[in-house]
């Protein structure tokens, strides 16, 4: 497989999605047009950091229009706090869009605690938070059978406040008598773009190679929204759903490209603290061809021994409507790891 490629389409990802506009805008009454990052807000001032000038500090009674491109946090002198977009047209106050409401709020008529109080969180989303696990699985007969199994799994996540990256790679390697039974790559990257706590637009890219199923290189190229359900250490669970192009070499067969739509669902709970359950599809669906459908899905228990190392039992199965000539339908694959997690 060409890593190279992955890595080269992942990035060219990032780039784009990191251009997607995160910049403040703000017009003055004398005409002057600010871009920046709001920094805070009160019921007197704004402070903005621009390109050319750090923390300059302007009144409200000088602001024509003024929106943010990201979220701001509200803190009431109550402690409560809500989350919104902040805009000022030339007809109507200083007002925070959220979620929770179904009318704006007049930030001026909001009891702040400080000034420090409307504030976008500047930390929170220069803050990356990581996470992540390797696992690996090694089986070695010999005697009856001469017969060698290896499996690896690598997830990685990198987290921003309005971002999140996501790698993930597998290798299968098996061997029986000497012989080449089975070899599947697999890697993907995927940029997710949160919108609020829930909504995400998402870009992503992934290759795989698999011996057994006579897949030379596919790549898939996606794009779409998502919809994070749950998101806590205990439970996690998300949906997406897009289009795709599907690139697929196959092993004497004629090679594949079509348009699609894709689906895809992944789920993790802690049952207890001994046990962890996970379920995870995705499938693709050819716009030009009934007959190109694709499921793959991953399920199994994690056993966790300490904080960081667990064990894996990990049932894997591809489901493809028109396999390459010679290859099955379906391909199921049992996997027991140990890995470590971050």
């Amino acid at each position: 497989m060409n890593i190279i490629r992955v890595f080269f389409v992942g990035f060219l990802l990032l780039a784009i999605f990191s251009q997607i506009s995160t910049a403040d805008e703000v017009t003055l009454l004398s005409g002057d047009r600010l871009i920046g990052v709001v920094q805070e807000v009160n019921s007197q001032h704004i402070i903005i950091d621009t390109a050319f000038a750090k923390g300059l500090k302007i009144k409200h009674s000088m602001i024509e229009t003024l929106s943010t491109a990201e979220p701001v946090t509200v803190v009431f002198s109550d402690g409560q706090s809500q989350q919104g977009q902040l805009s000022k047209t030339e007809d109507s106050p200083l007002m925070l869009t959220s979620q929770k409401n179904e009318t704006p709020l007049d930030v001026n008529q909001l009891a702040v605690e400080q000034s420090k109080a409307l504030a976008r969180l500047k930390t929170a989303e220069k803050k990356i938070t990581y996470s992540g696990s390797i696992d690996i699985g090694l089986s070695r007969d010999r005697g009856n059978d001469d017969e060698d199994d290896y499996a690896g799994e690598l997830e990685f996540e990198a987290r921003t406040l309005n971002y999140r990256y996501t790698v993930e790679a597998t290798k299968v390697y098996e061997k029986d008598d000497g012989e080449k039974t089975q070899e599947e790559s697999y890697g993907s990257f995927q940029v997710d773009r949160f919108f609020d706590d829930k909504w995400y637009g998402y870009g992503s890219i992934s290759l795989e190679e698999n011996f057994e199923e006579k897949i030379k290189l596919k790549s898939t190229y996606s794009v779409g929204s998502g919809y994070q359900f749950f998101d806590r250490d205990d439970l996690k669970m998300k949906g997406e759903f897009g289009l795709a192009y599907v690139d697929e070499e196959l092993r004497g067969d004629d090679d594949k490209h079509y348009p699609g739509l894709r689906w895809a669902y992944d789920y993790q709970q802690d049952i207890f603290e001994w046990l962890g359950v996970f379920h995870k599809q995705e499938g693709f669906y050819s716009l030009q061809d009934s007959d190109e459908i694709n499921i793959s899905s991953s399920s199994g228990f994690k056993f966790p021994l300490n904080d960081h190392i667990n064990a894996k039992q990990t049932a894997n199965l591809d489901w493809d409507k028109s396999p390459a000539e010679g290859a099955s339908t379906t391909d199921k694959e049992y996997l027991f790891t140990l890995g470590y997690e971050f």
